[in-house]
Parts: structure tokens; C-alpha cells; sequence
């Protein structure tokens, strides 16, 4: 609020058509503070809603069907993923956007792999451990292989 001691002088404050000036003009300043706000927050991943889709574009990542949050988890997932794809990182990297237990089996004779999600008190989602290891596109081996619950639930990769 610029109508305050610390922005201006207590004369200047004082003179009645400053104090209309003042309130005249605060709305669009309180408008430039709010778009310096959201551009400053368009900067992070985490935070960002009208760049999000730019952020899509520069990793070649589908945008349409999936929630905001979805979205800027898979921009994340994707960011944080540009090195060797090894089992203990996709691991690693399943647990933290899963938040379940994960594991890894790898049957190399069929140039293939297994990944087991186990749920605690939910089951986990396996359509989105499924587009996870998707988005990797892990060299070797081939993501041909199944995602799934510790009941044998799960959904196919291809």
C-alpha cells in the first residue's frame, strides 16, 4: 500500500488531492504486484499454471486428459530423469512421485522388466507408475513388462 509513512512523507500524505490520487491508483498497482507474483511463480514447476504447457513442449510430453498436478509431476519426473536410467534409479524415482514401496525385476534373457508397487493403506496407482516408466523410455532393458499391485493387479506396458 503506497498510502503508508514508510512510502511516502507525512506532508505528502497530508494533502487531500494526494490521498485521492493514492486511492485511485491502488488498484492497478495492486494489479502489477499480483502479475509480478504469478510471473515470479510461472518460474518453478511447482507452482506454475499458464506455462505449464510450455514446459510440456520442451519435453515433447502429451498435455491433454490429466489434471494440473499430474502434469507438473510428469514435467518434473521428466526433468529430473536426463541420466542413465538404472533399475536402483527407477526405483528411486517411482517411490518419490508414488510414494509406495517399489521394486524391480529384471528378466534379460526376454529383454524385459517387472515392476512390483506395493500399496500400504491405499492401493497405488499403477496408470501412473505405467506413464512414469513411459516417460523415461529407459534404453535397456525394453519397457515391456507389467506394473503391479502386490495382488497381481496391474496394467500392461507396451
Amino acid at each position: 500500500m503506497l498510502k503508508s509513512p514508510v512510502m511516502l512523507a507525512p506532508l505528502v500524505l497530508g494533502v487531500p488531492q494526494m490521498a485521492e490520487l493514492l486511492d485511485a491508483e491502488q488498484p492497478e498497482l495492486d494489479l502489477a504486484v499480483a502479475h509480478a507474483r504469478q510471473t515470479r511463480a510461472e518460474c518453478s514447476i511447482n507452482a506454475c499454471e499458464a506455462m505449464i504447457g510450455r514446459y510440456e513442449r520442451i519435453f515433447a510430453l502429451p498435455a491433454g486428459g490429466k489434471t494440473l498436478e499430474e502434469r507438473r509431476a510428469a514435467v518434473i519426473f521428466v526433468l529430473n530423469s536426463r541420466q542413465l536410467v538404472t533399475p536402483d534409479y527407477l526405483i528411486r524415482l517411482l517411490e518419490g512421485v508414488l510414494f509406495c514401496h517399489c521394486e524391480l525385476a529384471e528378466q534379460f534373457s526376454e529383454y524385459r522388466f517387472t515392476v512390483t508397487v506395493e500399496g500400504e493403506n491405499r492401493a497405488p496407482d499403477i496408470g501412473a507408475a505405467v506413464r512414469y516408466i513411459r516417460l523415461l523410455k529407459p534404453a535397456q532393458p525394453t519397457p515391456d513388462g507389467r506394473a503391479c499391485r502386490q495382488d497381481g493387479i496391474g496394467d500392461h506396458l507396451s
